[in-house]
Order: structure tokens, then C-alpha cells, then sequence
């Protein structure tokens, strides 16, 4: 879209104004550069695009938003190419810290550099006593639900000791996120299966995982234990999750 004769703003007044041709509509709040014009290029907030006025927020009775935009043009009979860009700012906070924002529109959201999602959104849980069972159903050890979490991607880990009462035995282990199981043995199960070779031969088991929640949501997360054989036992259950994107 091209632009012009441009009009300057009049302090509490009026806005400056450029008339417009072409058939694309601006709306309230875009940002638009200004280019091969000779003394009013640059970058500029949008306050209203009626049929062919474009009014610039600035000087006269709406102020500009962000502080890198121009507010006003010099009187001039020119044209100009005008186009909505996406900005990249980089600025110090009031607190003195840099932060970054991007966009078309405003307001930009800032985020502090250097303060990302990794890491955030920690959770841990545990339960450490030794428990046992006779059961062949699994039973559950360490079963939680998290708080909301917003949506993104997150990392679930967990670990646990686990034996037999006897040696040549078998113990059963399962980790499952909003009950789906996250592994396959071998042999077609959805649980970890380990055959203890000594009496109350401890081992140790984990699972990473990841999930992606598209809306806020809580995740539930359970560490469950059966007996292949005689009395399966288990310890140190621990699951902790974090987001990292």
C-alpha cells in the first residue's frame, strides 16, 4: 500500500493522518513501516484506517504505545510505501534487566532474557519405605496427580528399587501417565519385568518420558508393583517432571 500527502499532528489536537491507496486495511494497533519516503520513513503504530485516512498514534490525542516508534510526520507533499512488519526489540526493564519482545501488533510482551521455560513448573514425589505384596494384580506404590500445569512440553522421570523375596523370581514394575503405560517388555507387556537372581537382590529401574499438553491440565502419574512369583518388593519410588518447552 502507498501513502501520502502526509499531515503533521497537533498537540491535544489531532493525530497525524496520511491518505492511503490501495485496497488493504490496517487495523488498530498494527505496526507499519514507512519506506521511500524522504523524510518520514520509519516505524509507526496504527490508531484507525478509515476507507483512505490512516491515523498515526503520536502527537495530538492518542499517544504511541511503545517507546521505539515514531509519533508524528513532517508536513510534506510525499509518498510512501507503508506495510505491516514484525519487530524484534530488545530493551532494558524497569528493573534494569534486558528483556525481548516480538510482533506485529501492539502491545509487545516482554520476557526476561535469559528466563526461559526450561526447568520450570518442577514437581517432585516419593515414597521411600519398603513396601511388599502377594498380590499378581498390580498394586499401586507412589500414585499422585500433579497441579495444573500450563500447556507445553513436559519431562516425567522415575525410579524405584525393587526385588524379590526369593531368588529365581520374578517382580513386575509399571509407570503410567494419565494411565497410558510408558514401555513394552519384550515379550508384549506393558510393565518391566525382572527376574532377581539372589535373595532380596535389590535392582534398580527407570523410565524417561515426555508428554505435551496442548491446554492446562493436570497429569496423574503412578509407580504400580506386582509378583511374577512369591513376594515382590520395592523401595525409593521417586517421580519428579519439569517443563522443558
Amino acid at each position: 500500500m502507498t501513502g501520502g500527502p502526509f499531515v503533521n499532528g497537533v498537540i491535544s489536537t489531532s493525530n497525524p493522518t496520511v491518505v492511503t491507496v490501495g485496497s488493504g486495511v490496517f487495523a488498530q494497533g498494527d505496526i507499519v513501516a514507512f519506506t521511500q519516503s524522504r523524510i518520514n520513513n520509519g516505524l509507526f503504530e496504527v490508531e484507525s484506517h478509515i476507507l483512505n485516512d490512516l491515523t498515526i498514534r503520536g502527537v495530538g490525542t492518542v499517544g504511541t504505545v511503545e517507546d521505539f516508534t515514531r509519533d508524528d510526520f513532517f508536513f510534506y507533499e510525499d509518498s510512501a510505501v507503508i506495510t505491516k512488519v514484525n519487530v524484534s526489540v530488545i530493551r532494558s526493564g524497569t528493573s534494569g534487566d534486558w528483556e525481548t519482545g516480538k510482533g506485529s501488533v501492539t502491545p509487545l510482551s516482554f520476557s526476561t532474557i535469559g528466563a526461559g521455560l526450561f526447568g520450570t513448573e518442577f514437581e517432585e514425589f516419593s515414597s521411600l519405605a519398603q513396601s511388599s505384596t502377594t498380590s499378581g494384580s498390580f498394586q499401586s506404590k507412589l500414585p499422585v496427580t500433579t497441579a495444573t500445569k500450563p500447556a507445553g512440553k513436559y519431562r516425567i522421570s522415575f525410579t524405584a528399587q525393587i526385588t524379590n523375596k526369593k531368588k529365581e523370581k520374578g517382580t513386575d514394575l509399571e509407570f503410567k501417565v494419565d494411565g497410558v503405560a510408558q514401555h513394552t517388555h519384550s515379550n508384549g507387556g506393558d510393565y518391566l519385568f525382572h527376574n532377581i537372581k539372589e535373595d532380596n537382590g535389590w535392582v534398580s529401574e527407570s523410565i524417561v518420558t515426555y508428554i505435551t499438553l496442548g491446554s492446562p491440565a493436570t497429569i496423574a502419574l503412578d509407580i504400580r508393583y506386582r509378583k511374577d512369583e512369591e513376594e515382590a518388593r520395592i523401595s525409593d519410588a521417586r517421580i519428579d517432571i519439569w517443563r522443558v518447552s
